[in-house]
């Protein structure tokens, strides 16, 4: 990812809001499905690349089959090149890591990535393992995946 001169945590700590209640709540934009959610990012200069580590909690169970949906803004440039992606985007639920490729199906979770200016990434769950209440989740997008 890079961050555009002129853009600083505040334009995060919206992205976080962003996407937290664009698509991984049954009940879009209620707050109270979520709680501990937090974006650590490992550096926040101008133009600078980071990795990010969304974390939060499920207040309510989450079906099989929904997605998190991370749609940066337009200032944000989610780099289309040969090192990042589908291996760079990781979610753990209670530490442990998720399967996931480019398509879900019954086993494996899906990844996918829309690059450029304002891109986007659309994390789903596969057709057979939701999420419960009170999950805790870490969703890694960068170079700090395990892959």
């Amino acid at each position: 990812m890079k961050l555009n001169a002129g853009a600083g945590i505040n334009v995060l700590l919206l992205l976080f809001f962003a996407m937290l209640f664009s698509g991984v709540l049954p009940f879009i934009g209620q707050a109270k499905n979520v709680s501990n959610y937090s974006d650590l990012i490992t550096d926040s200069r101008p133009l600078g690349q980071a990795n990010h580590t969304f974390t939060f909690t499920t207040k309510k169970p989450i079906p099989a089959s929904s997605y998190i949906d991370i749609d940066f803004p337009a200032g944000f440039e989610l780099m289309a090149t040969s090192t990042f992606g589908v291996r760079n985007v990781e979610l753990y639920v209670n530490g442990f890591p998720r399967v996931a490729t480019s398509t879900a199906d019954a086993a494996r979770d899906g990844v996918l990535i829309t690059t450029g200016l304002g891109g986007s990434i659309r994390y789903t769950l596969n057709s057979t393992t939701g999420l419960s209440s009170e999950d805790a989740l870490s969703l890694r997008v960068g170079n700090h995946t395990s892959a």
